[in-house]
């Protein structure tokens, strides 16, 4: 793939935010819905507001918490909440609220509370569904087929009737999926899952230890973020020649290299770390996240995905 600084622009859109809040446990009925797509390549699921139906939420399995675009909030007249701090991948800042009627997906509901309201410009979506709706689930978003199947963690397992899963085994770490055992290269790496972002991203401390390897050494495209906080930061475009997630090995892949408050809030800013965004995972057919076992899991279809080696 030739990488140039109109490719990682393209690439680039509006980023999740990682929001402080409290959560509410989703019901144990499962639901297996049809998706879309944002203008960000994002995937997108249909979610009811209290009575009203047509709504388009991105799937978002790096927000602790859903939220709502601003103008959506408006023409609803949903009534204003208390403000909150909130974490965006490239800042913070303080937020209006509103109090939210139930969000609904399926059968699967989140009770009413206050939910953050961020512009629509910022957010790129009616609404982002975060780990409130998520957390302790098994979430299989299917490519392919474009579905999205949400059910609770101790289903029983696709990948244990069908050989075609790869198994990564994960950790739980601020209710986001850590993937133990990430390597670019030789450099052994922290690496997790975030939905709602549209490029993988790698932390300085990565992008260092690839150049005392020698592995970046030329100049690479300056490139600016703007996430749903009003901050933006600037990175450089590179490739990493090899990811390995467990057994399965990727090559030049694609990655903005970026000082995020993200990793700084995570406490992975003094170490090799990677945000895996959809770019990746939409190489496969299906990728599993199950919460409740704490695993990630892929699936490729009739033919390995482009960039797996």
């Amino acid at each position: 793939m030739d990488w140039n600084r109109r490719s990682i622009v393209a690439a680039l859109g509006a980023l999740a935010p990682s929001a402080v809040a409290w959560a509410e446990p989703a019901p144990e009925t499962g639901v297996n819905l049809k998706t879309g797509r944002d203008d960000q390549e994002r995937m997108t699921i249909p979610v009811r507001i209290g009575n009203v139906e047509g709504y388009d939420f991105v799937v978002d399995t790096g927000a602790d918490r859903s939220v709502l675009a601003s103008d959506v909030a408006a023409a609803l007249g949903l009534p204003a909440g208390r403000k909150v701090l909130i974490h965006g991948i490239t800042g913070q800042e303080v937020t209006a609220t509103v109090r939210c009627p139930a969000l609904k997906v399926g059968e699967v509901t989140l009770p009413p509370q206050e939910l953050p309201v961020i512009d629509r410009p910022r957010l790129g979506a009616d609404g982002l569904l975060g780990m409130d709706v998520l957390q302790n689930r098994r979430l299989t978003l299917d490519f392919r087929q474009r579905r999205l199947d949400i059910r609770a963690a101790s289903g029983a397992s696709p990948a244990r009737l069908d050989p075609r899963w790869v198994i990564v085994p994960t950790d739980g770490v601020h209710g986001h999926l850590t993937i133990i055992s990430a390597r670019v290269g030789t450099i052994a790496a922290t690496a997790f899952v975030d939905s709602g972002a549209s490029m993988t991203i790698a932390n300085p401390a990565l992008a260092q230890a690839m150049r005392s390897r020698r592995r970046w050494q030329s100049s690479a495209p300056q490139v600016t973020l703007a996430g749903v906080t009003d901050h933006a930061v600037t990175g450089e475009g590179r490739i990493i020649p090899q990811l390995r997630l467990g057994t399965m090995s990727f090559s030049h892949v694609p990655v903005v290299v970026c000082d995020l408050h993200l990793f700084r809030q995570w406490r992975l800013d003094d170490r090799p770390a990677i945000l895996l965004g959809v770019d990746v995972l939409r190489m496969f057919a299906k990728v599993e996240l199950d919460y409740g076992r704490r695993r990630l899991l892929f699936r490729a279809g009739q033919a390995p995905p482009p960039l797996m080696a």
